[in-house]
């Protein structure tokens, strides 16, 4: 699962070792610490993601609850201040918007 925050990008997959544990990464140190201050984050420069801490999913859960509480924007690109930041999410928009507009199969079509 990817998630974005006006501050942060987090993949969250399962643990391949460890049942009820999650792996959260993030390009940027500071995208895991800004959603999980406690977490202990690893440097991992080797992977694809450069940074990752091992989470119970509960506290993923409860974390991810709590960036969905604290929304209080209408427009999530406006939401995000860091210029660098806003350019990448712009692109994804832009690839999600042109993928959704070549003809994705809708619930209708599932039938």
């Amino acid at each position: 699962m990817w998630i974005f925050t006006p501050q942060s990008f987090l993949s969250i997959v399962a643990h391949r070792s460890e049942p009820g544990m999650l792996l959260v990464r993030a390009r940027r140190s500071e995208d895991l610490a800004v959603v999980f201050p406690q977490a202990v984050i690893a440097h991992t420069p080797e992977a694809d993601y450069a940074y990752c801490t091992v989470l119970p999913a509960a506290t993923v859960a409860a974390a991810v609850f709590r960036c969905v509480q604290q929304i209080g924007y209408p427009n999530f690109k406006a939401s995000v201040k860091e210029p660098e930041r806003l350019r990448a999410c712009e692109q994804v928009w832009q690839i999600m918007r042109d993928w959704g507009r070549r003809g994705a199969p809708g619930p209708a079509d599932a039938a």
